[in-house]
């Protein structure tokens, strides 16, 4: 089966991935939750859990995240977007802007759709760029870290969808250090640019860190540990 989340309304797919996250957790309580982005996609393991019947009727769900930044991981997923739909397994395709191309492949082979396009806003309203909580990080400006965190919360940005791009951001600023280009890096010129920038502010084993710091938020706050709200803000006030 599959779900496609796209459009150019980032914040609001990322929402409607944990939503749609937690209406299959609540069918299938004890499937696992898979996420595959640019950093650790690997062909032979989606084709794995495309084939796998799933063991004792213990389902997967695999999310896959912003692959076509990656040319190679786009060509991909798009050749094999009908198996994945077929598959006992759930697949979760969570994408920015496609072309229409793109699009009608996935309203084709696709279980569901939904495109996130951001809507107009009045001069009157002010703006929250999720962006920028990735930039502070980068800068390692730990003040602007909270107050954007806590502008985020006051526009309805969830917790989880400020980890998620903070954890992009810090995985593209790791992929920028061991790449020479963008290119080579898997990324696209502006973000592997901004994200080469950052990088020179920290050491390779700072990064390391803080990528084992936002995985195992996760995972802690899925055993129920804290909720995000609170572990995201420790690790905001706790980061140097």
């Amino acid at each position: 089966m599959l779900y496609a989340l796209f459009g150019t309304d980032t914040a609001r797919s990322r929402k409607k991935l944990s939503s749609l996250l937690q209406t299959l957790l609540s069918k299938k309580p004890d499937a696992m939750v898979l996420r595959s982005d640019a950093s650790s996609f690997d062909e032979a393991t989606i084709r794995d859990y495309i084939e796998s019947q799933g063991l004792f009727e213990q389902k997967s769900i695999i999310v896959l995240d912003f692959l076509f930044e990656n040319k190679t991981n786009q060509t991909y997923i798009l050749e094999n977007l009908k198996d994945m739909n077929s598959s006992e397994n759930v697949f979760i395709l969570l994408e920015g802007k496609l072309d229409a191309k793109t699009k009608k492949k996935l309203e084709k082979h696709s279980t569901k759709m939904q495109e996130c396009v951001l809507a107009k806003k009045s001069s009157k309203q002010s703006e929250f760029n999720i962006f920028e909580l990735s930039d502070a990080l980068g800068m390692r400006d730990r003040k602007k870290m909270w107050v954007l965190f806590q502008r985020g919360k006051l526009h309805n940005v969830s917790s989880e969808e400020m980890h998620g791009i903070l954890f992009w951001s810090a995985k593209n600023m790791m992929l920028a250090k061991q790449g020479k280009n963008a290119k080579d890096a898997g990324l696209s010129p502006f973000v592997f640019q901004k994200a080469d920038r950052f990088g020179k502010n920290f050491s390779d084993l700072e990064l390391q860190g803080l990528l084992q710091d936002l995985v195992s938020l996760y995972h802690r706050v899925r055993r129920g540990a804290f909720s995000f709200d609170i572990g995201l803000e420790k690790f905001i006030l706790d980061s140097k």
